[in-house]
């Protein structure tokens, strides 16, 4: 993934992101568009029952069972689709490649399944939400290059007031994963728990990267 064009955003100037770089440079832009935004935990998973053992940590052969392309998107035509389903203007949509390709539920599921970011160690401001949601979308980068498409992947990374079914009212913000599936619909990912949701009403969002 290579961001080509100079971005400036506040107190950070990024001329091109590639490889594992990338990764860094995606979590810098994010930190700084959403300025003093504090992060939760994932307060109903099952973190803290996990085991805290960063050996575990993903290696680059780890994960196999490599996805296929079922839908092929454009930037437009992605850009579009998010900004319908989270209700965001489209400067706060941020597309990185010209064509995109979804894959199948079965596929996430896959994915999910074998990367074990979700096994790291909650650290407040160290690595919280937005870096559990970083290191997954990087992760999620390396598996979907082992594919045979030359497209991005429609998962990214979202940032907003992210509330919860059961507590409407209550403020809650949050970074989480997204995944724009073939048939158009936008899931959001809790990378700390792998569950996976539809957003809901009471939830606004701020900013979206794939």
């Amino acid at each position: 993934m290579i961001v080509k064009n100079i971005i400036w955003y506040p107190h950070t100037y990024i001329k091109s992101c590639s490889g594992a770089g990338a990764v860094f440079c995606i979590n810098n832009i994010l930190k700084n568009i959403i300025m003093g935004a504090k992060c939760v935990k994932f307060r109903n998973g099952n973190n803290d029952d996990q085991k805290d053992n960063q050996s575990n940590y993903i290696d680059d052969n780890e994960i196999n069972n490599f996805p296929s392309a079922v839908k092929d998107y454009s930037s437009n035509e992605l850009r579009d689709i998010i900004k319908e389903k989270l209700n965001l203007s489209g400067s706060k949509v941020k597309n990185a490649d010209s064509k995109y390709s979804a894959y199948s539920h079965a596929d996430l599921k896959k994915f999910l399944h074998d990367d074990v970011t979700n096994a790291l160690q909650y650290k407040p401001e160290n690595f919280d939400c937005d870096d559990f949601a970083v290191v997954t979308m990087g992760n999620e980068k390396k598996w979907h290059w082992n594919s045979k498409v030359n497209r991005g992947s429609t998962f990214g990374i979202v940032w907003g007031d992210i509330r919860t079914d059961d507590e409407p009212n209550e403020s809650r913000p949050h970074a989480v994963n997204m995944y724009v599936d073939p048939e158009g619909e936008l899931w959001l990912i809790e990378p700390q728990n792998d569950n996976w949701f539809k957003p809901n009403e009471y939830s606004t969002f701020w900013f979206a990267f794939c």
